[in-house]
């Protein structure tokens, strides 16, 4: 992460028109993509979002097999977005200031041939009849051999209880997963991390269509303390209320193994 502090969510809204964007170039980091960074003040446009209720999105489910291995479910959390509110707004404006600039950031030859990859992705919830909104950031990744699975999670993750933090160890996508889920309370410093054009032609020979976009990476996360809030730990505490029997001994009551029970719907968990 950059030695500076990132930007306040409130203040890169007020100065979106300030962020400065270059047309995207060959490169030795990604062969099949032209790509270039996005900044601010000169700075990596790393930005610290307010607290987002996981009430949707996530982590794709395991044997999707447009998410299959380590790479593209790293890449493919979703961030829930309420509509209309601060941060779905943030978003809106930042591709109608992309858009507005395209003749200028596409080269000569991709003119008239790109397709520009939509911010906010839309999912319509049939069974809640309704349609949720999100956005999409990858975890950063130390990668050795990802053939073998050999990388790390660079991430940091911070546990929240009142005005005290510490931070979380975690090194694979798993272990993350077992801390951004469903329910959870979450604040990310996010990324503005490229804008890019991918040099893979998505139509045909006679009408070429290359995908253009930008992508977030989530530099820090930390999640709110859910176990001191006014919900019961039913799983590690005794809260049967005795009064009117005689007294039970905590000590000799068997211990319940919960780990195996579906605690959610899956299916309301995860954007398409």
């Amino acid at each position: 992460m950059s030695k500076e502090l990132p930007f306040k969510f409130e203040d890169v809204f007020k100065r979106i028109d300030e962020i400065t964007f270059i047309q995207p170039k060959k490169n030795d980091i990604v062969s099949n993509q032209l790509i270039s960074i996005p900044k601010l003040n000169g700075r990596m446009l790393d930005i610290q979002l307010p607290f987002i209720k996981m009430i949707h999105g996530g982590f794709p489910q395991k044997g999707n097999p447009h998410y299959d291995g380590v790479l593209p479910r790293a890449n493919g959390l979703s961030i829930p977005l309420v509509y209309k509110e601060d941060i779905y707004n943030f978003f809106v404006e930042l591709q109608k200031k992309i858009e507005n600039e395209m003749d200028v950031l596409i080269p000569e030859e991709y003119k008239g041939k790109v397709e520009f990859q939509d911010i906010i992705r839309e999912y319509e919830n049939q069974k809640k009849g309704e349609t949720n909104y999100s956005f999409r950031a990858r975890l950063a990744l130390k990668i050795n051999d990802l053939k073998n699975e050999d990388y790390k999670v660079e991430t940091s993750i911070w546990k929240k209880n009142g005005n005290e933090v510490s931070e979380i160890e975690v090194n694979t996508v798993e272990d993350v997963e077992k801390i951004i889920r469903y329910g959870s309370e979450i604040q990310l410093i996010i990324r503005l991390n490229k804008m890019y054009i991918s040099t893979k032609n998505e139509g045909t020979k006679k009408d070429p269509k290359f995908k253009m976009g930008v992508t977030f990476k989530i530099m820090a996360a930390q999640v709110k303390d859910i176990t001191n809030n006014s919900n019961v730990d039913y799983k590690h505490k005794y809260a049967f209320n005795d009064n009117d029997e005689e007294g039970t001994n905590v000590a000799s009551c068997p211990v319940i193994n919960t780990d195996n029970l579906d605690e959610i719907d899956e299916n309301d968990c995860v954007d398409s």
